[in-house]
This record gives C-alpha cells, sequence and structure tokens, in this order.
C-alpha cells in the first residue's frame, strides 16, 4: 500500500471517529434538553403548587378576618396566619432550592459528561 493510500486511509477514519463524535455529541445536546424541558415543567409545576397554597391560606385568612367578633379575635387570627405563613414559607423555600439544585445538575450532566469525554480524548 502507498504512502497515498495510508494516508487516505488514515483521513477516512479521522473523518468516521469525527462524524461519530459529532453524532454523540449531537445525541447529548438533545438529551441535555429533553432533560432541561422536564425539569423547567416540574419546576413550573412546583411553582403554581406552591402559589395554590399561598393563595388558598390567604383567602383563608380573609375569610376569618370577616368572621371575627372582635378585635382581638381579628388580632389572634392574624397573629396564627403570620406564624403558620412563616413556617410555611421557610419549608417552600428548601424545596425551591432543593428543586433549582435538581435542575441544575441534571441539565449540567451531559455537558460534564461531554467535557468529561473530550478530556479522556473518546
Amino acid at each position: 500500500m502507498s504512502s497515498f493510500d495510508q494516508g487516505a486511509e488514515a483521513a477516512r477514519e479521522n473523518l468516521r471517529k469525527g462524524e461519530a463524535a459529532a453524532q454523540e455529541s449531537l445525541s447529548q445536546m438533545e438529551r441535555g434538553f429533553t432533560t432541561s424541558l422536564s425539569s423547567v415543567r416540574d419546576f413550573n409545576l412546583k411553582m403554581l403548587e406552591l402559589m395554590r397554597a399561598n393563595a388558598d391560606a390567604s383567602f383563608d385568612l380573609a375569610e376569618n378576618l370577616i368572621t371575627a367578633k372582635s378585635p382581638t379575635d381579628v388580632f389572634e387570627k392574624w397573629q396564627s396566619f403570620a406564624a403558620q405563613q412563616g413556617q410555611t414559607l421557610q419549608k417552600q423555600s428548601q424545596e425551591l432550592t432543593a428543586l433549582t439544585q435538581t435542575v441544575a445538575q441534571e441539565t449540567m450532566q451531559p455537558v460534564t459528561n461531554a467535557a468529561n469525554r473530550f478530556a479522556r480524548g473518546t
């Protein structure tokens, strides 16, 4: 086999490897986008759930304030609502923080995997 043929064969092999790497990169990007969309959807659903819970609590407060029989009763109902909402908001913040971290990790995982493969040269 001549050196020209060897060079051509090496070029074809490099082209095949490049095509395979490009296809794998496209597949990784597709998986990353799919994961991202799913995670964002889950995050938005959780936000709606939390907003609904907060709106329901506010309506419950309004109802309790309307039915209060004295200024002391109003104050007690308001104080109870404030304490309960403080706890609820703390819990909701923790849930959102955990969900945000999960979304970030899931979204970045394909990029991390691709970078690791690139660093290894595969």
